[in-house]
């Protein structure tokens, strides 16, 4: 096994410049996860997405893209803002 098979978690802090990036992404990577009805906490949740990644590279895409739009929508009802949108963007884009 790998190492981001292992911790996945690490290499995705590793990727964050900065120690508020490292504080807050996580947080942004969780909801992600949870919206894919990951089970378990973030550490398991992230091995179970390397995988399904690694496994199926158009399944992240389109989860994504179906996250963002999800997003959108919530921005339209006025529970988030825009800008909260552009967050999960920079997020993922470390994964």
């Amino acid at each position: 096994m790998g190492v981001t098979e292992q911790d996945p978690i690490s290499v995705f802090r590793y990727a964050l410049k900065s120690s508020e990036s490292q504080r807050q992404y996580p947080g942004r990577l969780k909801v992600f996860l949870d919206y894919l009805n990951l089970k378990g906490d973030i550490q398991d949740q992230a091995r179970e997405f390397a995988r399904k990644v690694k496994n199926d590279p158009k399944w992240f895409q389109e989860s994504f893209m179906n996250f963002i739009l999800y997003q959108k929508e919530r921005s339209k009802r006025k529970e988030i803002s825009e800008g909260t949108i552009g967050n999960y963007y920079k997020a993922e884009i470390v994964l």
